[in-house]
């Protein structure tokens, strides 16, 4: 296996966040019939991978991972493919990527809202045009600009000081918003630079509480419960409905994972980082969307 992979953290896909990439290549098998294309499995579970190419039709020896974490083990496998099917045995591969290196940056200061800020109003609007209110709250931050300067930020929100739950890595800009957020709620959150995955020391935990009052019920739509939750890898879809789509938002309301296969009511989030996520997904009764943290 090999170790001290470097990680690229270089934006070639021009998103503006860090593509923290691993390059991967293979040499195909000329002892058979050749192979007109390949399903690639990846994850940090050898038993639980997930294929990346299951959407498209992958016919190149090489391909760039993007979106991976600092000393990890990832796991991948090369399913060759032609006319007359699939390959059998195929191995699986490893390797870890290096650690974080480099000097770390100095700290992000003047939140907003501000630390400890109260009756801070939800935003219902709909911005991303998905057909549910937002329930937005937006952040913002200040860089201080001594010292060394960070290439990207690690965002992690919670109900707690201590339960903090890393929503992103990645990101790079200095304002944003948690969605999905609840009335008469205090949430902590904590916006730490980075430069090349070394973290600000000391950075502090800030604190807001929403305007209104909690509720027991966030959605007047329930047609589908989950379990367990938190979770490792495998949800369990509990309903009587036929489920349309499901889709899994992070809490800045970036879509991580889009049409998510379901197989025996069940999908799998193996290779989704631990943090907080909202599973939405649609029937004809319209949109439900559920709270959900992965360990």
């Amino acid at each position: 296996m090999a170790t001290n992979v470097a990680i690229d953290p270089a934006d070639n896909n021009a998103d503006g966040s860090p593509d923290n990439s691993v390059p991967l290549s293979w040499v195909p098998d000329t002892t058979g019939s050749p192979a007109t294309e390949y399903d690639i499995y990846y994850g940090t579970d050898p038993t639980m991978l997930n294929n990346l190419t299951a959407a498209t039709t992958y016919t190149a020896t090489s391909v760039s991972i993007t979106g991976n974490l600092y000393a990890t083990t990832y796991y991948w496998q090369i399913v060759a493919i032609n006319g007359s099917g699939s390959s059998t045995s195929n191995p699986i591969w490893s390797f870890t990527t290096a650690a974080a290196s480099g000097t770390a940056p100095s700290n992000a200061t003047t939140p907003t809202p501000t630390d400890g800020a109260t009756m801070v109003v939800i935003d219902t609007a709909d911005a991303d045009a998905d057909g549910s209110p937002d329930n937005a709250v937006d952040i913002a931050w200040v860089q201080d600009a001594t010292g060394q300067q960070p290439n990207a930020y690690t965002i992690r929100l919670g109900d707690s000081p201590t339960t903090l739950q890393t929503l992103t890595t990645t990101f790079t800009g200095m304002a944003a918003r948690f969605v999905n957020q609840s009335a008469g709620t205090t949430y902590y959150w904590q916006v730490v630079p980075t430069n090349n995955g070394v973290e600000a020391v000391n950075q502090p935990i800030w604190s807001y509480t929403t305007a209104g009052t909690a509720s027991v019920e966030d959605d007047s739509i329930n047609f589908f419960t989950i379990s367990p939750n938190p979770a490792n890898s495998i949800i369990n879809i509990i309903t009587d409905e036929n489920i349309n789509s499901v889709d899994l938002y992070n809490a800045l309301g970036q879509k991580v994972l889009e049409d998510i296969t379901i197989i025996n009511n069940q999908i799998n989030i193996t290779d989704v980082h631990s943090g907080i996520y909202f599973l939405r997904a649609t029937s004809n009764l319209g949109v439900q969307t559920v709270q959900i943290i992965k360990n």
